[in-house]
């Protein structure tokens, strides 16, 4: 399982960091929070799974980097079903007792209605990675969406009883650092390059959006619309020539991907062994994320502790 999308957090280890230098520990904490199939009568479920199909082990680690896995299943019933079903059920209802129905059997009829469809709702699988540098003292979670994140991270706490993780909160404006990039590329980092996406969105109360794609970021066309009073939201970036993300305004790392050039000179070759050859890829990835991380934790000025 690859990294793709990942939203971070700040988190004092202190009360943890011994769990999390022993395995069997681990183990036991997250076996308190594993996932478990939804039952008939429940439309959600989530908890933590093997880390790699076949073997036991919910997680995995290796040096100052700890890695979970999370499950999450749901049953999937369209509002629009249940509304009109109850809608039907409603009006047959009163027409056979003569009268209005009370709001609370009208809500029991909807209760009745909504376990019957249980039995005929789709049920969506997902699966994303919580990822824990001790180092850094940050944590990763594979998704671009505050809940799914928010989920995750209180998953880990109830499993390891304390998890005061915050999301990152930048002493300096990432819109205003990221804009000045594109205003004077020589304020661009050491080590970063200008992609060819980005958004901007203005200022004023228009709220005007403008996407940019596989375009010059530094062409007159982008300067005009950064004179006109728009910031940087979201904006394509290089990293060593190794990995290409886009970084957004809330510090969220979107579509990261290593480069070919990167992968040929630095992965092992494949292997008859899936989960080595899975590792192998994770940590590789790893590595370009947790110089990243410290990268944008010093350009943001993030506080860490």
């Amino acid at each position: 399982m690859n990294f793709k999308n990942l939203r971070f957090y700040t988190v004092d280890l202190t009360d943890v960091i011994y769990t999390l230098k022993d395995d069997k520990k681990i183990e036991d904490a997250l076996e308190k929070a594993k996932f478990t199939e939804c039952p008939k009568d429940q439309l959600y479920s989530v908890g933590f799974v093997e880390f790699f199909e076949g073997y036991v082990s919910k997680h995995i680690s290796s040096g100052h980097n700890h890695f979970f896995k999370v499950g999450e299943e749901e049953k999937l019933i369209p509002s629009s079903v249940i509304k009109t079903t109850l809608k039907k059920a409603v009006a047959a209802k009163e027409a056979e007792l003569s009268r209005y129905l009370k709001k609370e059997e009208k809500a029991a009829l909807k209760a009745a209605i909504s376990n019957r469809l249980l039995s005929q709702a789709f049920t969506t699988y997902k699966e994303l990675i919580i990822w824990v540098n001790t180092d850094l003292n940050i944590v990763g979670v594979g998704t671009t969406s505050a809940k799914k994140a928010e989920m995750a991270i209180a998953l880990l706490r109830d499993a390891l009883t304390t998890f005061p993780a915050k999301i990152l909160a930048p002493m300096s404006s990432p819109e205003d650092v990221m804009t000045n990039w594109l205003k004077d590329t020589s304020s661009i980092p050491v080590g970063f390059q200008l992609g060819n996406d980005a958004t901007l969105k203005s200022v004023d109360e228009d709220g005007e959006t403008i996407k940019a794609i596989k375009a010059d970021l530094t062409s007159d066309e982008i300067a005009v619309h950064l004179d006109g009073l728009k910031q940087v939201k979201e904006i394509s970036l290089v990293y060593d020539d190794a990995v290409n993300i886009k970084l957004t305004s809330d510090l969220v790392i979107k579509s990261f991907k290593p480069t070919d050039t990167y992968l040929e000179k630095n992965l092992p070759e494949k292997t008859k062994d899936e989960k080595a050859d899975e590792e192998s890829m994770l940590f590789l990835q790893t590595e370009l994320l947790t110089e990243i991380c410290s990268h944008l934790l010093k350009i943001f000025k993030c506080q860490t502790e």
